[in-house]
């Protein structure tokens, strides 16, 4: 009866790490796609980021010059 007992236990804890287990590897595929994600969005915040500083350089520029106009 015992046996009967552990034997259904380890059943059930089997069927349960096998769904943990999946979602395990449901997350780390996530994971992987949010970090893509993340990569991408970084390097297009660097991209902006350069834009960003070349814009205000040819603003100071253009500053400069209407400046030295008058």
């Amino acid at each position: 009866f015992p046996v009967t007992i552990l034997h259904a236990e380890l059943d059930r804890m089997n069927e349960q790490n096998q769904e943990l287990s999946q979602e395990v590897g449901k997350l780390q595929t996530e994971i992987l796609s949010l970090n893509r994600e993340l990569r991408t969005l970084t390097q297009e915040n660097q991209k902006l980021h350069l834009e960003i500083n070349m814009l205000t350089g040819e603003v100071s520029r253009l500053k400069q010059a209407l400046e030295a106009a008058q």
